[in-house]
């Protein structure tokens, strides 16, 4: 027969065996949240990590900046057609300018100069008839007029120039139904060949065709 002290120890080993495994139960599921705990610390983002991904962005960007511009060229825009120019009229033929006067260019030869002129290059001399009908006295169109040589460029007349070789009634009024004999010099580039066109700056019809003329 078993005695009472018996099984009072017995039931002590059967509560203390319990109360070890549940120890064990529990040390075992602590130990389990902690590595579950720190799964989620490893499965968190490294912010460091995030940074140097953003800085090594940023500089990809920045190099992309850095590079140098290339420029398409624009689109060159079409040129505006050049006006066609009328061709030109050859000496004595008498033309309309400015539906006012008729002029007939005479000819063109090497003009003296005076002593105390400043030239840049030679004098040439162009002579001409001009009369008009107008009811009033006109002013010649002389300082209109430009001389362009052979390498197209041009001179237009200077009127102190004309004034102290022609006199200071040079370039005034023509009266009505008066054919007036008038010249005007130009300071023409000193290597200027003999060709020359007699142009109008207000009149682009008026154009006429001259050679040089030598004189003994």
């Amino acid at each position: 027969m078993i005695s009472t002290r018996t099984m009072i120890s017995r039931r002590v080993f059967v509560q203390r065996s319990a109360l070890i495994a549940t120890g064990v139960a529990i040390g075992a599921v602590a130990r389990g949240q902690v590595s579950l705990g720190n799964s989620a610390v490893a499965a968190t983002p490294d912010a460091t990590a995030t940074r140097e991904a953003e800085l090594e962005e940023l500089n990809s960007l920045q190099t992309q900046v850095a590079q140098p511009l290339v420029c398409t060229p624009a689109p060159t825009s079409t040129p505006s057609p050049t006006a066609t120019q009328v061709p030109p009229s050859q000496t004595g033929v008498p033309l309309v300018y400015g539906n006012i006067w008729t002029i007939t260019v005479l000819g063109i030869f090497p003009a003296m100069s005076p002593q105390d002129a400043r030239l840049s290059g030679k004098l040439m001399q162009v002579n001409l008839t001009a009369s008009h009908n107008n009811p009033v006295p006109k002013l010649p169109p002389l300082t209109e007029l430009r001389l362009v040589d052979s390498q197209g460029r041009f001179s237009v007349p200077d009127i102190a120039l004309n004034q102290s070789i022609f006199g200071s009634d040079w370039g005034l009024h023509v009266s009505p139904g008066v054919t007036a004999n008038l010249s005007v010099v130009f300071d023409v580039a000193a290597d200027a060949g003999d060709s020359f066109i007699l142009e109008s700056n207000a009149d682009p019809t008026f154009r006429v065709a001259m050679t040089v003329e030598q004189r003994g």
